[in-house]
C-alpha cells in the first residue's frame, strides 16, 4: 500500500485506512495527506456513497 510508504518516509507511525474507498488518510502534522487508489466508482442517484467501487491497477510502461 503506497500510503504505508509514504508514512514511513514522512515518519508518521498510522495512517487512517477506508478500504470500503480505497484511500487512507495520513494524519502528517503540517497538513493531512489523502492517498487514492486508481478506481472506478459508480453511483445511485440518491446517495454520494459509491455503490460500487472497483481497484484499477495503473502500471508504468518503459
Amino acid at each position: 500500500m503506497i500510503s504505508l510508504k509514504v508514512s514511513k518516509k514522512i515518519n508518521v507511525p498510522k495512517i487512517v485506512p477506508f478500504e470500503k474507498f480505497a484511500t487512507a488518510k495520513i494524519p502528517y502534522s503540517e497538513f493531512e495527506i489523502e492517498v487514492a487508489s486508481a478506481r472506478l466508482e459508480k453511483y445511485e442517484e440518491s446517495s454520494r456513497n459509491p455503490s460500487e467501487v472497483v481497484i484499477s491497477k495503473i502500471e508504468m510502461i518503459y
